[in-house]
């Protein structure tokens, strides 16, 4: 039984790819509009939640130039330029069509400081985007795309884009906790397949033996996957970044509050997006699949769900010298 909120937002979720349909009417949409609904939804939510777009940062005076990577609907990017028209910001993604669907919203908006240019992140063209040319370099849920990422080389070519004294800011989540056995199931099988693939983030050595010895013996943090959020400020370290710092943001998902249902629906999401990788591990069948979604969103939408996630954003400083 859901409460009212829940079927309110799962209304205004159903009537979001109409709407956005509906800017486009003499022809198909640019993107897919369900996921566009969920880019969407998660942007509103969240800055809501943690106050603002750039809560982290609470001196903006001597930012003149932004760039938001992997900008996905633009909704960032354009809400930025649109409060601060001072500002000029440029959003990349690799994919066209959500391109195509920002400078449409832009555009609507009127909001003219702000510009999208097809980049993919892995091979980001500097006759496009000038070494050294930005105050400000956003990144956000590249997690989202934790096969298609390699970090330490994106974050080598992204400290060159960043102006002396510039700053790079990074924002990911960490994977929720939660009352829930077919969410930490979830949670574990994630965490073995990308260990399977080398993407766990893990550095110990033992960790590849002690895992033939039976999963009994291994630690729980080593079983679950947890996320990037451990790394980031590490890695802004070794890249030559100082003045490092953390903001952590605690947001409750648990059955009722205002963030639950765009928690479960990004849980949706994610579970088709991982779905080939967890299939490549557990050897699923397709009808084997459906039956634990179907499982693991109902479970979620239980009255005596509890969850907790935990949103990290690091902002680091570019050496002036």
């Amino acid at each position: 039984m859901h409460t009212q909120a829940f079927m309110y937002q799962e209304y205004e979720y159903q009537q979001r790819p109409q709407r956005i349909k509906e800017l486009n009417p003499d022809g198909p949409s640019p993107v897919d509009d369900v996921e566009m609904a969920r880019q969407l939804l998660q942007h509103y939510k969240l800055r809501n939640a943690i106050g603002g777009l750039l809560p982290d940062i609470p001196q903006l005076g001597r930012i003149r130039r932004v760039l938001d990577i992997g900008s996905g609907s633009g909704a960032w990017a354009i809400d930025l330029a649109s409060m601060h028209p001072d500002m000029q910001v440029m959003g990349i993604d690799k994919n066209p069509r959500l391109v195509a669907y920002a400078r449409q919203q832009a555009q609507a908006s009127q909001v003219h400081n702000v510009a999208f240019q097809v980049q993919d992140i892995n091979k980001l063209d500097e006759q496009i985007l000038q070494p050294g040319s930005f105050d400000l370099v956003n990144m956000a849920f590249l997690s989202e795309s934790l096969l298609e990422v390699t970090y330490p080389e994106l974050l080598e070519k992204v400290v060159t884009f960043c102006s002396p004294g510039g700053l790079l800011r990074w924002t990911e989540a960490a994977m929720p906790t939660t009352n829930s056995f077919a969410f930490e199931d979830f949670a574990m099988d994630i965490g073995r397949a990308l260990r399977e693939r080398e993407y766990s983030f893990y550095t110990d050595p033992k960790t590849k033996q002690v895992e033939k010895m039976g999963e009994c013996l291994m630690h729980f943090a080593f079983q679950r996957f947890t996320g990037i959020t451990h790394c980031l400020a590490p890695w802004l370290r070794a890249i030559g970044y100082h003045n490092v710092h953390l903001h952590s943001y605690a947001l409750d998902i648990s059955y009722g509050t205002n963030l639950h249902y765009s928690f479960v629906r990004q849980v949706s999401v994610f579970y088709k997006k991982i779905l080939p990788l967890l299939s490549t591990y557990t050897f699923l069948e397709e009808f084997e699949a459906d039956y634990l979604y179907e499982e693991l969103i109902e479970d979620l939408q239980d009255k005596d769900f509890c969850g907790l996630c935990h949103l990290v954003s690091v902002v680091g400083e570019r050496p002036v010298a």
